[in-house]
């Protein structure tokens, strides 16, 4: 559609412009040009696949911003002896300006996302599947009570406990991984 196109290429020339800086991330603009892609593209060539590799490299390069956004260091010259007392916060209006650039694109990915699924009826399908899969860990909209009460409490008891095993098992990786000096 015209309108998911229009937001992928406002997140295209966002992602250029942030470039700028030496330390963000260079995935932004492939994914532009992924989506770009998927969205012109005839849609008898689209395979379930690769919707969900699209959808799973979207949700990738936005941990990866967020990795970029909570860090706060400048890079330091390869030559140079590295000085730990030196390195500090890096507050340049480079830095700014890719911050607030890769805050807006983590918002524009979902919405570029929905585009190129609505551009095909497997997307469309793949699409409504993850939103009646996801919607249980999500807080409810209304308050409407659903029929069968038990089974929903079960749903998002059982979505919760996934998501703890999941978060418990990168927590003890990540403690190996400090623990081995890796």
């Amino acid at each position: 559609s015209r309108r998911g196109l229009t937001i992928t290429f406002f997140s295209l020339t966002i992602s250029m412009f942030t470039e700028i800086y030496p330390t963000v991330p260079k995935t932004n603009c492939f994914i532009g040009f992924l989506m770009i892609f998927f969205q012109m593209k005839p849609v008898e060539w689209q395979k379930k696949s690769d919707l969900i590799m699209l959808i799973s490299v979207v949700v990738i390069t936005i941990c990866i911003d967020v990795d970029f956004l909570l860090s706060n260091f400048s890079p330091e010259p390869i030559h140079e002896e590295i000085d730990s007392s030196r390195m500090g916060p890096d507050e340049s209006l480079t830095r700014l300006f890719a911050g607030y650039g890769i805050l807006f694109n983590i918002g524009l990915k979902p919405l570029c996302l929905v585009g190129c699924l609505n551009a095909s009826s497997r997307g469309r399908f793949i699409r409504s599947r993850v939103w009646e899969r996801g919607h249980v860990i999500l807080p409810p909209l209304s308050y409407h009570i659903p029929a069968d009460l038990n089974g929903v409490i079960q749903a998002r008891s059982i979505a919760i406990a996934w998501i703890e095993l999941i978060c418990c098992i990168l927590y003890f990786v990540c403690v190996f991984l400090i623990e081995m000096d890796w």
